[in-house]
This record gives structure tokens, C-alpha cells and sequence, in this order.
């Protein structure tokens, strides 16, 4: 990093623009490794020198230090230039060393399996595909399937788009509604919506912009039943989701306990759903109605056997939230907001396909906040957690090791 590098990156410290990793960087450094003697400089304010005052970098608030920004950036730019790239508790990082070796985040992976079992290796040059009337295509419009697919034409085939870990993709559905795809996450949806429910069941995270779309009735709808708007139904093992026209994020994984769904726009409907199979049919159960910004949370209560119990098995709570956080994923951020370290790194091992272990085996109680680009490397990832102080990591092969 040269001279004009740390002075952009300083200035991007005053405006509070840092990802969590850059402000680390500067704090670190002048809390840390600013030794007064060897930059008399600094100590004392340009234009000021009189007073003799050090204006202090104060954590978590912006801090006014623009009239020794330049000495500040030389500074910076010298202890990069012989390797001070960031120290936690006086001691190097046990991931520093891994720039030979380093884990690359995930990309556009997934596979399309057909109604005949055909399994069909999506390309990673694409970030999405189209399910349109008799074929399916890329979004670029290039084709994805055989032309003797058993799903061409108007039939109503179940079709499973798949990302494996340290994958994502898109899918367009047949009614023009978008899904994104998180890693290691299935969606199981027809090649045609039939009738007056569309439905697809999730298995994982995904986000969702839903199109409104007219009932059809069969054989012929009346005028007062083609006004009617075709609801649109998300079966989680934890949820079930209904919606007209929205926005929103469901996060579903087998491996967490919790079901969330997040909405963002427009209004849904949340039943409790359990692995027995419940669906939108059982009116035994409560329907929880969202408004934007509100999160429905489903824990299963497991009975004495330790298995979830049907219906009123079930519980969910309802609460305000920040949707910028739960939807980061999607605009290619991994969110630490608010976020525990056993929650953070269940997102690290499914976009960086690693394993997680924990020192000990209990999972440290620690709280994060702040972000981090999901397109760097594994181990500037582990760097910004690792800034906090309260964690430390070490990766060998697959495999990151969690110390406290």
C-alpha cells in the first residue's frame, strides 16, 4: 500500500465508509503500534502545536483528525510497507500467513435436476436461469436443458435447482416471480403453476420477489373469481409462507434451529410447519400476518422423545427488525450484525464449503456487528472477526478451529 492507498483509506475511516477489516486496520494501528517517540509529529495537532493536544481516534464514533491526515497516511503507509497488516493482543494473526494457501469465497454453482432424475451442472459463468413455457433457459437466453427434456411444454413437472456449499444462483419461475438462492440451499418448484395456488418448498435460505398473479379457475373463472389474486406458498420444515405480491427472506437451514422470515416489502402470511408435513390446509394453527420490517421466528419444541411436535409443537414470535442485515447475503455481504459467532460461522462454512470447530466444544457466547464483503478470501474474513480481540482463528486445509 502506497502513500495516496492509506490516505484514501483514511479518508474513507472519516466518513465512516471502513469495512469493519479497514477500520480495524486504522485503529489498530494508532492505539497500538504508535509509538509518540518515533512520530513526535503526531502528537501534537498541525496549526496547534502549542497546545500540545493529541486528538484521540475514538472506537465506534468518526473521528476529526483531518488536519494530520497526511502525516497520519505516511505513517500508515511506512508500517504497511514492511508488513504491519494487523495486530490482535500483540500477537500476529494465525491467519496472516495463509496468502499462498488462502480459501476463495464462493460463486455462481448449482445444479438443475430434472422430473427424470437427469442432474444437469448449471454453468458458473451464468448467474441465473428462466423457466419459461417450453424450455428453460439462461438469463442471457442461451439454453440450459436437452431439447428432449420431459418437462417441455405446458406439463407441471417437479423440478429442484440446488447450490452446494460456496454456491448461489437465481431462478426466474414460471409466473415471472425471482428466488436467489443462498449456498447449500434446494428449492423444489413445477415447471408450470396449475390452478389456483402457486407453491414451491424451500429447503435452506432464499430471497424472494413474488409477482402478483390472477386466480385461475377451471374450466371458465367468472368475473368476480378472475379478480381474485393467486396466493403464493413457501413450505419451509419450520414455516409456511403465504404471499400475493412481496419481498422477502426466508432462512431455513436443517443445521439451524431457528426458521426466519424476514419481509421487506408487501405483506405475508406465517403458519408454524413442522417435518411431520403440515400445510396451509391444517387451520388448527395460528396465521401470523407481517407488515414490513417485521422478522417471524419459528422454534420447534421438541417433545420428551426430543422430536418436534405437530402443530402446536410450534411457536413464533413476531419482531421489528433491521431487513438490511438478513438480506445481506443477497447484495454479496456477510452480516455480523447483531449476530453471535455460532450464527456467523454457520454462514462462513456454507460460502467457503469449510468446517467448523470449536475449541472445547462450546460455542463461544460472543456478539459481533459491522460487515464483510462475501467476495474476499476466507482469511480476510477471519481477520475482521478476529480485530474484535475476543476471538482467534486457525485454518488448516478445510478445517477453521475457533479459540477464544
Amino acid at each position: 500500500m502506497d502513500r495516496k492507498q492509506a490516505e484514501a483509506l483514511l479518508e474513507k475511516y472519516t466518513q465512516g465508509l471502513c469495512t469493519p477489516a479497514e477500520k480495524a486496520l486504522v485503529e489498530r494501528w494508532y492505539h497500538d503500534s504508535l509509538d509518540a517517540a518515533a512520530y513526535p509529529e503526531l502528537s501534537k495537532d498541525p496549526g496547534e502545536q502549542q497546545e500540545g493536544g493529541l486528538r484521540q481516534i475514538q472506537r465506534g464514533n468518526r473521528p476529526h483528525y483531518l488536519r494530520w491526515l497526511p502525516y497520519a497516511a505516511a505513517a500508515v503507509a511506512v508500517l504497511l510497507s514492511v508488513g504491519w497488516l494487523l495486530l490482535v493482543d500483540g500477537r500476529k494473526s494465525s491467519v496472516d500467513s495463509l496468502a499462498a494457501t488462502d480459501i476463495l469465497p464462493g460463486g455462481n454453482r448449482a445444479t438443475l435436476t430434472l422430473a427424470d432424475g437427469r442432474v444437469i451442472d448449471l454453468d458458473e459463468a451464468q448467474t441465473g436461469i428462466i423457466v419459461g413455457t417450453d424450455d428453460i433457459t439462461y438469463d442471457d437466453g442461451s439454453a440450459v436443458s436437452p431439447a428432449d427434456s420431459p418437462h417441455a411444454g405446458l406439463t407441471t413437472d417437479d423440478l429442484r435447482l440446488t447450490t452446494p456449499k460456496g454456491g448461489t444462483y437465481q431462478i426466474t419461475l414460471p409466473d415471472g416471480s425471482k428466488v436467489w438462492l443462498n449456498s447449500a440451499s434446494t428449492l423444489k418448484y413445477p415447471s408450470r403453476f396449475s390452478g389456483d395456488t402457486r407453491e414451491v418448498v424451500l429447503e435452506g435460505e432464499a430471497y424472494f420477489e413474488i409477482q402478483p398473479q390472477v386466480g385461475r379457475v377451471e374450466p371458465v373463472p367468472t368475473r368476480r373469481e378472475a379478480q381474485h389474486l393467486a396466493p403464493f406458498n413457501v413450505q419451509t420444515a419450520g414455516q409456511v409462507v403465504q404471499v400475493l405480491g412481496t419481498q422477502f427472506n426466508i432462512s431455513a437451514y436443517a443445521d439451524d434451529p431457528e426458521t426466519k422470515t424476514t419481509l421487506v416489502e408487501g405483506k405475508v402470511k406465517v403458519t408454524p410447519g413442522t417435518q411431520t408435513g403440515l400445510t396451509t390446509n391444517d387451520l388448527r394453527l395460528p396465521t401470523n400476518v407481517l407488515t414490513p420490517g417485521q422478522q417471524a421466528t419459528t422454534r420447534a419444541r421438541p417433545d420428551e422423545s426430543g422430536q418436534a411436535l405437530p402443530g402446536q409443537g410450534a411457536a413464533i414470535e413476531i419482531r421489528e427488525v433491521d431487513t438490511d442485515p438478513y438480506t445481506a447475503w443477497k447484495s454479496g455481504d456477510i452480516s455480523f450484525e447483531g449476530s453471535d459467532l455460532g450464527a456467523i460461522m454457520r454462514q462462513i462454512a456454507r460460502w467457503y464449503d469449510v468446517e467448523v470447530e470449536y475449541e472445547g466444544g462450546a460455542t463461544p457466547a460472543i456478539q459481533f456487528s459491522g460487515s464483510v464483503s462475501r467476495d474476499r478470501p476466507l482469511s480476510q474474513v477471519l481477520r475482521a472477526l478476529e480485530a474484535s480481540g475476543q476471538v482467534r482463528f486457525e485454518i488448516s486445509g478445510r478445517r477453521v478451529v475457533v479459540r477464544e
